[in-house]
């Protein structure tokens, strides 16, 4: 086990990542975002808790939301919206739908979580937000390999962060925190800030 719950590093001369051990639904960033399902309906693990903490203004938005198919979803996986963020501490919730992790098309999947990143990104920089609090897309029930996953994030963030202050992954479990911490330290271009 790592000695610390929270971990800085320089992404760049202005923005700062932090990886942490939390429940995001309580992060104070100016952005949350969800891992979202595509019908946006209440659900585990990140969103159960951010429905939960959020309260009925979210949870209103989201059955709000329109439809892009005869299937009821409103979003697909790869794509990302803006939600009002209720009982939140943050400004603004951005849902996402992650992959659900396929071996056998790999790089179809990589293609679409990097893209769930992406855009979270630049919509919270269109918006003028400062920080975004991520959690671990599609680690959970949609199955992405842990460090697979970490490594498109970093990628994603090192690519798409230019113009916002903080990034922040609120990781849930030791063993997703240590495969974030591994991904970042075996990158030559971040600098860690703290011990």
């Amino acid at each position: 086990m790592l000695p610390t719950n929270l971990i800085k590093y320089a992404l760049s001369e202005r923005t700062v990542l932090t990886v942490k051990r939390g429940d995001i639904s309580m992060e104070p960033t100016d952005v949350i975002v969800n891992a979202a399902n595509e019908h946006l309906r209440d659900g585990i693990g990140v969103t159960g808790a951010i429905y939960k903490r959020a309260g009925p203004v979210y949870a209103d938005a989201c059955s709000r939301c329109p439809k892009i198919n005869s299937k009821g979803w409103c979003l697909q996986s790869g794509q990302a919206i803006v939600l009002p963020s209720g009982d939140l501490p943050s400004h603004c919730v951005i849902a996402t739908v992650g992959p659900i992790f396929d071996e056998k098309d790999e790089t179809e999947s990589k293609k679409t979580l990097f893209s769930c990143y992406r855009e979270c990104l630049l919509l919270a920089a269109k918006k003028n937000h400062r920080s975004i609090a991520f959690p671990a897309l599609s680690c959970g029930v949609y199955g992405y390999p842990i460090q697979k996953a970490a490594r498109i994030a970093i990628e994603a963030v090192q690519k798409f962060s230019s113009d916002l202050n903080e990034i922040v992954f609120v990781l849930w479990d030791d063993l997703v925190f240590c495969a974030w911490i591994q991904e970042i330290e075996s990158n030559k271009h971040l600098k860690r800030l703290t011990d």
